[in-house]
């Protein structure tokens, strides 16, 4: 049981800051809003009018939820004269997959055996 117990300590300490950054950008995408404007910026640059059109929000919630995404870096902002377009940040977006699936890479675990029996 020792042995299982190193390899799963191990295996719970590696890259700490990966983890820690990935929990902070889950959180930021958790929030359905975000979810539904990252949604609808999959089909390209949208108006903010247009998000708030499509999505019914406020303008003022419709801004909050775009500052959130664009300070975490998902998405990316365009000013023309006095109009915001947004757009996906793609390469900040595939960070965050690639470090899901490290995270939960079957190959990590492939060789820690089960244990046979509950922990007290």
């Amino acid at each position: 049981m020792k042995i299982i117990t190193t390899e799963l300590q191990q295996i719970a300490q590696t890259e700490p800051s990966i983890l820690k950054d990935l929990a902070a950008d889950l959180g930021i995408i958790a929030d359905e809003t975000r979810l539904r404007i990252l949604d609808l910026l999959v089909s390209g640059e949208q108006c903010v009018c247009d998000i708030t059109k499509a999505l019914e929000l406020s303008q003022p919630l419709a801004s909050y939820h775009l500052a959130v995404l664009r300070a975490a870096g998902l998405v990316r902002t365009r000013r023309d004269a006095r109009w915001a377009y947004y757009s996906l940040n793609w390469q900040r977006l595939q960070g965050i997959v690639a470090s899901c699936q490290q995270l939960f890479d079957s190959g990590r675990v492939s060789n820690v055996p089960t244990p046979k029996a509950r922990c007290p």
